[in-house]
């Protein structure tokens, strides 16, 4: 999933969420607004620092149709991250 994606999903959900929230009492429109917004900030910061990591990066490279291989140095960090990132059946991460 891309961060599209994930805002998407996570303004579906907080649509819903607020909607039971508003019609049950529990917040104000005007409250809902601005927790929704302060709850979309913080999903996108986490997202991108789940999807920023050295190894998703190297995962998401390898997973990419016209990508044949991904070769890492054979440093201590370039171990770590081939077995974070794996493989996938078109394209191999390995170490030089």
């Amino acid at each position: 999933m891309n961060q599209d994606q994930v805002m998407s999903i996570a303004r579906a959900v907080l649509q819903i969420v607020g909607t039971f929230l508003i019609s049950n009492g529990i917040f104000t429109e005007a409250n809902w607004g601005t927790a929704a917004g302060a709850i979309l900030v913080l999903v996108g910061i986490g997202w991108g620092m789940y999807a920023q990591t050295k190894a998703n990066k190297v995962a998401a490279v390898a997973a990419m149709p016209e990508v044949a291989k991904v070769v890492l140095t054979p440093t201590p960090e370039g171990l770590a991250l081939k077995n974070a990132a794996g493989s996938t059946p078109s394209a191999q991460v390995t170490i030089a």
